[in-house]
């Protein structure tokens, strides 16, 4: 839980140090990075729940899901970024 927790933590601050690397570098493909590494990340937790569920049959894989869905909420591209 620890784990998946941190990847969502770790993406916010992730985005924002990728993005205005992309900005000061003024690169497309540093910007076409800081906003997928950090979709990547909260992916990476709620996977960690459904291999959790696979593997010991937990019955909270449900937490890590909505972790990383509320993480992926979090990071998802607004307009205008």
């Amino acid at each position: 839980m620890t784990l998946a927790a941190a990847y969502v933590i770790a993406s916010l601050p992730a985005k924002r140090w990728l993005l205005a690397q992309a900005k000061d570098f003024d690169s497309v493909f540093l910007r076409r990075v800081g906003l997928v590494v950090p979709l990547v990340l909260c992916e990476a937790a709620a996977l960690i729940g459904l291999a959790l569920r696979l593997v010991i049959g937990s019955s909270h894989y449900y937490v890590f899901l909505l972790l990383g869905l509320a993480g992926m909420a979090l990071t998802f591209p607004r307009k205008g970024e």
